[in-house]
């Protein structure tokens, strides 16, 4: 166990506390560059592994898990099914009959922890280097050498953490323990097989000299849906070009300091978030599409845009995009506009 050991009982129990660190959630882009230049680096594989049923009790002896991969159904092939099995319950919770708890409260002789660990060598070519957990069931906290990293619940969202300031030139390790029940096992519970560990894919990345951070694409209509306007508001961060094209048309505009451009294209500093890294900029782009094809279930048509970064003249990234055109009933349109959808 890291000797720097911030998880407790009471934090894991506390439902006010769901994070720590943790960068903002946003879009995921298959974003695409060099092979030269790769910017993110899989995990996947074989962990070093060992198991605790609490948070007091003696760690076992070290063993290999594999990630992405459920600790119990892995468990279930090794004699004696030594990190437990796999939990079904349905309306009750899964500690219901072994401990009486009450609501914020989480089980105490039995919480199991998997504390995993791995070495890996950050890529020469990197200057910043970030984690990122696609699923941890239910929490997980993480450390990088030794330093703390930071802590993530919602099991099913990806979790991702800044490692520049703990990462060194040469092998490093990491270290992660995952928490079988939270408070956010008050949540997260549905009609499904109960189980813990990481279950989907652990990959490092990197964040080039110009960076899409995350896009959102909007849309509006003519009163007769004659014409549509496509916005796509994109979070920039570092300096460079960023372009996009949609529907045939092509925009572009430079980023790096505040500015406005009269062609549509609105740029600026965003709001204040403490959770925005302060480099992080907003870019606007609009354009009108004549007589759109609309996507609808029955005729999902798309339209396919491409949004590129680049760093004096060279492509940095670049990600694919497809957009339906919905036409919304009045009613949804309205729901939309009240922020209740």
């Amino acid at each position: 166990m890291p000797l720097n050991n911030p998880i407790t009982s009471a934090l894991l129990a506390d439902p006010e506390i769901f994070q720590q660190n943790r960068l903002p959630f946003h879009a995921h882009f298959a974003d695409q560059t060099s092979p030269e230049m790769p910017l993110a680096v899989s995990l996947d594989g074989e962990w070093a592994f060992h198991y605790a049923e609490n948070l007091t009790a003696p760690f076992s002896d070290w063993d290999t898990l594999t990630v992405p991969g459920f600790i119990q159904m892995q468990s279930l092939q090794k004699p004696g099914q030594p990190y437990g099995t796999p939990h079904y319950v349905n309306t009750q919770y899964p500690w219901d009959g072994h401990e009486k708890l009450h609501p914020g409260q989480i089980p105490q002789d039995y919480n199991p922890i998997g504390e995993y660990q791995r070495s890996f060598t950050l890529p020469e070519s990197w200057a910043s280097c970030y984690l990122r957990l696609n699923g941890a069931d239910s929490a997980a906290a993480v450390w990088c050498n030794d330093v703390y990293i930071g802590y993530t619940e919602d099991t099913f969202t990806p979790a991702e953490f800044d490692m520049t300031a703990a990462v060194h030139p040469g092998e490093n390790t990491l270290t992660v323990q995952v928490y079988r029940f939270s408070s956010g096992s008050w949540l997260e519970d549905q009609d499904f097989w109960r189980m813990s560990g990481l279950f989907r894919s652990v990959e490092l990345f990197t964040k080039p000299e110009i960076h899409l951070e995350d896009v959102f694409v909007k849309q509006d209509f003519a009163p007769d849906f004659s014409s549509a306007t496509v916005t796509f508001d994109c979070k920039v961060s570092g300096a460079g070009t960023i372009s996009v094209v949609f529907d045939g048309e092509e925009q572009s505009a430079e980023v790096g300091e505040p500015a406005e451009y009269d062609s549509g294209v609105v740029f600026g500093k965003g709001e204040a978030d403490p959770d925005v890294e302060e480099d992080v900029q907003d870019v606007s782009f609009t354009f009108t599409v004549e007589h759109p094809t609309l996507w609808s279930a029955e005729q999902p048509n798309l339209y396919e845009a491409e949004i590129a970064l680049l760093n004096e003249g060279a492509l940095v990234e670049r990600t694919g995009l497809k957009v339906g055109l919905r036409k919304f009933e009045l009613k949804e349109r309205q729901m939309l506009l009240n922020g209740k959808r």
